[in-house]
């Protein structure tokens, strides 16, 4: 097979000015009756340019099996549109969701009631908020996989759940304001409800981070304050109010 030095000394020229000649990029730089003898010495040699590589796409990634979820929320429309924080949870699901291949088929209120059958075809149960113990153990019956997002709860351990660590940031609030007084703490917790299946609430759930008050916190005032009596507040030092 014959090369580019093979040329170049049958044209007389050197191998650079071979290359050139048999480049399109280049052959405006070679002079034309030196590229048209350079070319049809290549021809009559049987010379055959070098093939470009070309860029093989980059393998893209395999997606699972497409996944189909419902997604349960227990706050209304519009407690989301007065806390920025629950849209953003869920609009955080969506994105994920879309990379992960999962579709989320359905979104219901849980406000409206819910039969736990309406949950038994999908491949997971995603609830966002806060459902009560009895609504997660009647709804686990009809499907098995369910999260929770920040329930507020651990639910016995009996399904998975996200969850945030405000007992751990509370306390850590509550050390550090203690280190700056001898007196003693208020920390007043705003309400927390939790749904049930038919659409029901229950008010007045106990605050999970109420186990402060077995940790030396004395002065806990938890849920619907403002209907007690706030005299030992008064003599606090400091007040911290969680909601």
């Amino acid at each position: 097979m014959a090369t580019i030095r093979d040329i170049s000394k049958a044209a007389q020229v050197s191998p650079g000015t071979v290359s050139r000649a048999l480049n399109p990029e280049q052959q405006s730089s070679v002079s034309k009756a030196t590229r048209l003898k350079v070319q049809k010495i290549a021809r009559e040699m049987a010379y055959q340019l070098p093939q470009k590589k070309t860029k093989t796409a980059p393998k893209q990634k395999k997606l699972p099996p497409v996944r189909h979820f419902i997604v349960l929320n227990t706050h209304t429309p519009e407690e989301e549109a007065k806390d920025e924080y629950w849209r953003l949870v869920r609009l955080g699901i969506s994105e994920q969701a879309k990379k992960e291949n999962i579709a989320i088929d359905q979104v219901i209120d849980m406000n409206n009631g819910l039969d736990p059958e309406t949950i038994a075809p999908y491949d997971a149960v995603l609830i966002v908020g806060t459902p009560s113990l009895d609504s997660v153990r009647q709804l686990k019956q009809a499907n098995p996989n369910i999260l929770v997002v920040d329930g507020g709860s651990y639910f016995e351990n009996s399904v998975d759940i996200v969850s945030t660590n405000f007992d751990e940031l509370t306390k850590a609030i509550l050390d550090t304001l203690a280190a700056h007084t001898t007196k003693d703490i208020a920390l007043i917790n705003g309400p927390r409800i939790e749904l049930q299946l038919d659409g029901s609430r229950l008010d007045g759930a106990e605050d999970p981070r109420t186990w402060l008050i077995g940790n030396g916190w004395k002065y806990i005032i938890k849920n619907n304050f403002l209907n007690r009596p706030l005299g030992p507040i008064r003599r606090r030092n400091w007040l911290v109010m969680n909601y």
